[in-house]
């Protein structure tokens, strides 16, 4: 009953409400978005609202201590933005694609509150599994995505095909698993593997599954430096 409420509210009743100047903030990122800004009865309404739920910390915490600084970073499922930009403090040039045409204007917003430059991609990567709002019909093949020292996932479940279509793999990757769409954690692991990886960082994800970071084993011999931590 009380998940009820909490839908009913979220979902349906506090996006017809006004908002307040507050923003939320996640781990020193400003997330403008109107879904995270304080709403007018957020104070008075009983039951957690998106401006006070989890959003993303994990990921962070994992991209700043975890991924070495590189050229080229992507990001795929960029939803909004949050973890891309954690992704640009890592790397010189960002490409974010995007399968929503909903979120790709909330990624634009956050980008700019930011102030993080990226090339925005509106195209589905591999396949679409799991898209919140309208769906691009723009797709294109994990085998023709830019070259890159690290990919970040969060797909929604299509994390497994990407994987399989990947031919250029990066020096690292960092990936959040959706184990009940289809994207489990061992799966996930084992194609990493296959790829020539190995898991240096793993956190459980709040919502479904975990989130991973794994590096070429040929990098980390040359950075023996790197270790090997769970969150």
């Amino acid at each position: 009953m009380k998940a009820r409420v909490v839908s009913i509210y979220n979902d349906i009743v506090r996006p017809r409400l006004s908002t307040t100047a507050d923003t939320k903030t996640v781990e020193g990122i400003e997330v403008v978005s109107r879904r995270y800004r304080r709403h007018r009865l957020d104070t008075i309404v009983p039951v957690p609202t998106p401006y006070e739920l989890y959003l993303k910390e994990r990921n962070i915490e994992l991209i700043r201590e975890a991924v070495n600084v590189t050229d080229v970073g992507i990001s795929i499922g960029g939803g909004y933005g949050v973890t891309a930009i954690a992704l640009s403090e890592r790397v010189d040039t960002l490409h974010i694609f995007e399968g929503s045409t909903d979120l790709i204007g909330e990624i634009e917003k956050n980008l700019t509150a930011n102030n993080v430059d990226a090339q925005l991609h509106e195209t589905i990567v591999g396949e679409a599994i799991s898209i919140d709002g309208r769906t691009t019909t723009s797709m294109i093949s994990p085998s023709d995505l830019p070259d890159a020292g690290v990919i970040e996932m969060d797909c929604e479940g299509a994390e497994i095909s990407i994987l399989d279509g990947i031919t250029k793999p990066p020096d690292q990757f960092v990936i959040e698993t959706h184990p009940t769409l289809g994207a489990p954690t061992e799966e996930v692991v084992n194609r990493l593997h296959d790829l020539g990886h190995t898991v240096t960082a793993q956190a459980e994800d709040p919502v479904d599954g975990d989130i991973l970071v794994s590096i070429q084993q040929r990098f980390q011999d040359e950075h023996s430096e790197t270790s090997s931590y769970n969150i």
